[in-house]
């Protein structure tokens, strides 16, 4: 895609610029465009930040303990060396290092070593201290609810369905776009060849009051045809002026939808490029229904993704109905010396294991508030199914209407085109006879009007059918790729 911005060089007052270009510029510099991609891009991330669920979590604590119990007189009895010892003091410091993450299962795990170092005056050891070292792995596997892939990763497969909506939002923006800049643009380009016929109108209204002159001098004509011809140049040089202001209008237009600023360049006029009478598309009677048009229209793959996400919600809302059985399992490694490395080594090693097994269950009493949300996302659910048939129909309905809507255009430019080459030559005719004194002016003057409407009428029609083809492109998919704009994966 061309990405060129001619009009940030120094440069004239006046930008030629065909269809296509305009539409990549559009594309490129539309606030609309840009904020509809910008959110699918932040859309993308958020489901990156949503795969990271089973990215492992590391932790570490450390506490100290004081303890100083008084001891009664048993205590103080069961041991010989410590009778005179009236109280116990300790002192405990843990350090406690591991990680923990969840399994695609939905199992939670965690992995971690505890060492914890004892000092206490009632140790008979020759600095009273001791190290107890543990080597933990436990595991919690939901059975009945959370269990298994499809509710684990409930928030991922959600978040994914939305970055999917998002590009195709992006895609629709894209394509509402795409069709403001074609209208924006044959609107300018209608404006232009307004004022040029309005301008030639005028010359032809000045011709024919120099005619006039002329036959009145001679005696062929009344003098009244000199003020009619009068009246005739006021009233198309306001129509001239009116077109200038059309033309004016639609310049601001091309300049808003740029998201350009009239400060910097005030004088900075744009000129369409494009042939003087627009090409009639070919084919025009073809009213089937393309196969798979529903794959490329973006309202209803929105509506499709939109209910496949309502389904995930509403099967997890199903499994928050069952209870909550876990079965948890847990296996140690344990050691005690008294110092820091022998207790650190001995803990990794397979000397002194310890395991457990055992089951958890939890279910409220009741569960009305599971239920109950289950029921309301059943009716979102239902009300995205009604939404996305809605769609579908709109959009056969929408399918006959443009295709219907092209053909009779193609035929009424046609049918105007005639039109305009009968005036022409009932111009020609109405003109000699006003040169040979048969026909009073006037009726030349609105010969000549009706021939400038007609023409007007066929301008009119040039530019709906332009719009009409390319309506009938959007539909087909094939409205992007024809002006080069690509849509990121």
């Amino acid at each position: 895609m061309d990405t060129g911005v001619p009009w940030a060089q120094p440069a004239g007052s006046e930008l030629s610029l065909d269809l296509t270009q305009f539409v990549q510029w559009t594309v490129l510099r539309n606030a609309s465009a840009n904020a509809a991609r910008l959110q699918a891009e932040a859309s993308e991330k958020l489901t990156q930040a949503e795969r990271a669920l089973y990215d492992p979590t590391a932790f570490s604590r450390l506490r100290r303990d004081v303890y100083d119990h008084p001891r009664t007189y048993e205590e103080r009895t069961q041991s010989l060396t410590n009778v005179d010892k009236e109280s116990a003091l300790e002192q405990i410091n843990a350090t406690d290092v591991g990680v923990r993450g969840k399994l695609p299962s939905g199992a939670t795990f965690e992995l971690s070593h505890d060492l914890h170092r004892r000092a206490s005056n009632l140790l008979a050891t020759r600095d009273d201290r001791e190290y107890r070292g543990t080597l933990t792995l436990a595991v919690k596997q939901p059975l009945l609810r959370g269990a298994g892939r499809q509710m684990t990763e409930v928030a991922i497969r959600v978040a994914e369905k939305e970055q999917q909506i998002e590009q195709q939002r992006f895609v629709k923006q894209l394509l509402d776009t795409v069709g403001e800049a074609a209208s924006t643009y044959w609107q300018l380009y209608r404006a232009q060849q307004m004022l040029a016929m309005r301008q030639r109108a005028v010359r032809s209204a000045m011709e024919l009051r120099d005619i006039a002159q002329r036959l009145v001098d001679r005696g062929f004509a009344p003098r009244v045809d000199l003020l009619e011809a009068d009246v005739a140049i006021g009233s198309r040089e306001t129509e001239v002026a009116r077109a200038q202001q059309q033309l004016v209008e639609s310049n601001a237009r091309v300049r808003n939808l740029l998201n350009m600023s009239a400060v910097e360049r005030p004088q900075l006029r744009f000129t369409p490029v494009q042939p003087l009478r627009p090409q009639a598309p070919a084919a025009t009677a073809d009213l089937d229904l393309p196969p798979q048009l529903a794959d490329t229209w973006p309202a209803y793959r929105i509506a499709m993704l939109r209910l496949e996400q309502e389904q995930i919600r509403l099967d997890y809302t199903k499994d928050l109905q069952r209870p909550d059985l876990s079965l948890e399992l847990g296996y140690s490694r344990n050691s005690l010396s008294g110092g820091f490395r022998p207790g650190l080594e001995t803990s990794l090693h397979n000397r002194h294991p310890g395991w457990y097994v055992g089951a958890a269950l939890e279910m409220p009493v009741g569960n009305d508030g599971a239920r109950e949300k289950s029921g309301a996302q059943m009716l979102k659910r239902d009300a995205a199914r009604l939404q996305a048939e809605a769609e579908a129909t709109t959009l056969g309905n929408e399918w006959m209407s443009r295709a219907a809507q092209l053909k009779a255009i193609s035929q009424e430019r046609q049918q105007l085109q005639q039109e305009v080459q009968g005036r022409e030559k009932l111009l020609d005719a109405e003109r000699m006879h006003y040169e040979r004194g048969r026909a009073r002016l006037r009726v030349l003057v609105e010969t000549g009007d009706r021939l400038e409407d007609s023409r007007l009428r066929l301008l009119d029609a040039d530019v709906r059918l332009q719009l009409a083809e390319l309506s009938v492109r959007a539909l087909t998919g094939r409205l992007l790729d024809s002006f080069g704009v690509r849509v990121p994966e």
